[in-house]
């Protein structure tokens, strides 16, 4: 589980000092949320476990477009936790796959278990990847 962790959070929670730079999919309508996870998923496309995690997934996604599996993150973090932003989305990103994985809301992919949250990073990563 540690190695797991390492891997997909390692990143996450420097964000909030590596976000400035950053490309963005801006739109006039993302919030200081959306555009925190964005800044997530930009970092997991650096990352080849990630972006390999990700097209596994997409094989097996229901056809949900970026933008909305975008909002349905930035939306269930935002309930469950309130306003966040690049400074602290490590820290509720932990407590959300920390809240998954108690309430079984995981997948096995590739031999490793990912939250759902994880999982959908890592699907939104493979996306805009350029590898």
């Amino acid at each position: 589980m540690q190695s797991r962790r390492s891997f997909i959070l390692s990143s996450l929670l420097v964000v909030g000092g590596a976000a400035t730079g950053v490309y963005f999919y801006k739109s006039s309508t993302e919030s200081k949320e959306e555009l925190a996870v964005n800044g997530v998923i930009n970092q997991l496309a650096d990352l080849p476990g990630a972006i390999r995690f990700g097209k596994i997934l997409r094989k097996q996604a229901s056809g949900k477009t970026f933008t909305d599996s975008l909002k349905s993150i930035s939306e269930r973090l935002q309930n469950n936790y309130g306003e966040f932003s690049y400074e602290n989305i490590g820290a509720v990103l932990e407590q959300q796959i920390q809240k998954e994985f108690r309430s079984n809301q995981f997948a096995l992919v590739d031999g490793w278990y990912l939250s759902r949250t994880e999982a959908e990073l890592c699907l939104l990563a493979s996306m805009v990847s350029k590898a």
